[in-house]
């Protein structure tokens, strides 16, 4: 199941990378360098931000550098001996791993991250700012090859409403029992796969896996959320 979540949530790594560089990269070929156009809060830190302290930016700007000055890429040693290391948006984010790429979306303007959110699914900027962040969670415990299958969600995503997603019925029709389960982590990525990749497979790969769970009263599927009649769910459905 690790390898699965790790397989969908790189997938998505991808589509979330260009779409950000798409938009960004229209309004400044250095947007990730103009804190001009990021939320106040992701540069300055909240109202009572202790003096001294890095705020989430300089935080975000200091990984980011490391990156680069660790990097052996040949496009950075181009950019190192021709540009003096300054690079555009859409070359710079080759660099971010997914943590990086995460905290630069929770970072962006609300304008911006909803116009990228409409990309996938429809959903506002916050709700994506939250499944991305949530993603992340479940694509560190993966990596580290750590327990994932009834692992509690450190941050519960947040919803958009059913009128606005309705594939993700089950999810609050269920919410006080998945809501913070891995059922709910795959779900929503299921729901953002479906819209880059509409005949993706992963989704059958998660349900045979599941279903292959071993019979016992120690331990069922529903102890990562999996409800009773998940399968029929539409976005869990084989024929979607």
């Amino acid at each position: 199941l690790r390898l699965l979540a790790l397989d969908g949530i790189e997938s998505l790594e991808v589509a979330v990378r260009v779409a950000v560089a798409y938009h960004l990269g229209k309004i400044d070929v250095e947007a990730h360098l103009k804190p001009a156009l990021l939320d106040p809060l992701f540069v300055k830190g909240t109202k009572n931000h202790p003096p001294g302290k890095p705020t989430p930016y300089e935080i975000w700007k200091e990984r980011f550098e490391k990156a680069c000055s660790e990097s052996k890429e040949a496009f950075v040693k181009h950019h190192r001996a021709t540009y003096g290391g300054r690079m555009p948006l859409w070359v710079a984010i080759e660099l971010w791993d997914y943590g990086l790429l995460s905290r630069f979306f929770g970072g962006l303007q609300r304008r911006d991250q909803a116009k990228i959110g409409q990309a996938f699914g429809n959903l506002d900027g916050e709700v994506m700012a939250s499944w991305l962040r949530m993603l992340n969670f479940v694509r560190n415990v993966a990596a580290h090859h750590s327990r994932l299958w009834n692992r509690v969600l450190a941050d519960p995503p947040k919803m958009p409403s059913v009128e606005r997603c309705r594939h993700l019925e089950i999810l609050h029709r269920n919410r006080p029992i998945v809501e913070n389960k891995l059922f709910t982590a795959l779900t929503c990525l299921r729901y953002l796969l479906r819209q880059i990749d509409p005949k993706s497979t992963w989704h059958l790969q998660v349900a045979e896996l599941i279903e292959s769970f071993p019979k016992t009263d120690l331990l069922s599927p529903r102890s990562a959320g999996f409800v009773d009649g998940w399968q029929e769910s539409s976005l869990w459905r084989p024929e979607l």
